[in-house]
């Protein structure tokens, strides 16, 4: 990324980086879907908190093509010493013994930085979280015994794409959007499963719980949960500020005590003034729901008025169905 002292940690943000709240890229690839009938405007949505980086495409452009050449001249540097010492590479800083070697390149701290881990500040509980932090649990495959157990951070990768196809490569502004939960581990609850168990034998289908394979060959079930107790509660009218900690190639980088000491360079969290997460769906109209059963022509949105006494009919109105994830945004939703 095109940010100052990744050596530190701790990225700087520029004039180009913002932190959002409404999805823009989903509004504005409606608004250009919006068709000649269309009698008004998709409404607004906010998945959560999101990181902007104002003109990523061309900041990236050089920073993708880096590598490659990186690469190139690392691979000819080690071709010619296995070629014409017959030995395994030697310690790169070692001078050439002739004028025709190859040059090896020249990496800075911001070559080795492989990814970023994204911390929360929350303004009700005046500390800062780490969006990364998770226990994974190694089973051998199937079910089998547990074999480890640890706790770590993961991270994500702003430049982890492949080349196109033939076609342009396109990329997102937005770098990574906090929705309420971990960005290392899945969200909990049960997964789809291939085991529908047995009708015959009597025998329940097994809840699928999410998980992971180990490298092909290798019998390894992985299980990632978010660390317990180490994430923020993303709520309505609360205030959040976002800070980028650098990760090096062997995933080591600053944890929240020594990146927290690095708070007063500038630059390291934005905004300045912590963002007020707002709600910005519409609200959706009530359900209508029925206390008797229907009379002859009436239904649940159609009220048939009748002569003969004793015979209305009345409908209640229940407030809209909302998913859980919405719902628990509120700040009502906090045992006190």
């Amino acid at each position: 990324m095109a940010l100052a002292a990744p050596s530190r940690g701790l990225e700087e943000f520029t004039a180009a980086f913002s932190v959002e709240q409404a999805d823009v890229e989903d509004a504005a690839l409606k608004l250009v879907a919006v068709s000649d009938e269309a009698t008004g405007l998709s409404p607004m949505r906010n998945p959560g908190i999101s990181l902007v980086w104002d003109g990523r495409m061309d900041e990236l452009k050089p920073e993708l093509a880096k590598p490659m050449d990186q690469n190139d001249s690392l691979k000819a540097v080690v071709d010619h010493q296995r070629e014409h010492d017959g030995q395994a590479p030697r310690n790169l800083e070692d001078p050439p013994a002739s004028q025709d070697r190859p040059v090896p390149p020249v990496l800075d701290a911001r070559d080795l930085v492989r990814g970023h881990r994204m911390d929360i500040w929350d303004e009700q509980r005046n500390a800062w979280f780490s969006l990364h932090a998770r226990d994974v649990e190694y089973r051998k495959a199937h079910g089998g015994p547990l074999l480890l157990k640890a706790s770590d951070e993961g991270f994500f990768q702003t430049h982890a794409v492949s080349p196109p196809n033939g076609s342009a490569l396109h990329l997102p502004e937005r770098v990574a959007v906090w929705r309420g939960w971990s960005l290392s581990a899945p969200f909990p609850g049960l997964v789809l499963d291939t085991d529908h168990g047995d009708p015959d034998g009597h025998t329940p289908p097994t809840p699928g719980a999410p998980s992971e394979r180990g490298a092909a060959g290798v019998p390894l079930e992985i299980t990632v949960k978010a660390g317990s107790g180490s994430l923020p509660a993303l709520r309505y009218r609360h205030a959040y500020r976002v800070r980028l900690r650098t990760v090096d190639l062997a995933g080591h980088g600053l944890d929240l005590d020594r990146a927290d000491a690095l708070m007063h360079l500038p630059g390291a969290a934005i905004p300045d003034r912590s963002l007020v997460f707002q709600r910005f769906e519409p609200v959706s109209a009530p359900a209508v729901v029925q206390r008797l059963p229907l009379a002859e022509g009436a239904s649940t949105f159609r009220m048939v008025i009748r002569s003969s006494p004793g015979t209305s009919r009345h409908r209640l109105l229940r407030p809209a169905p909302r998913t859980a994830g919405r719902g628990s945004r509120w700040p009502m939703s906090d045992p006190n």
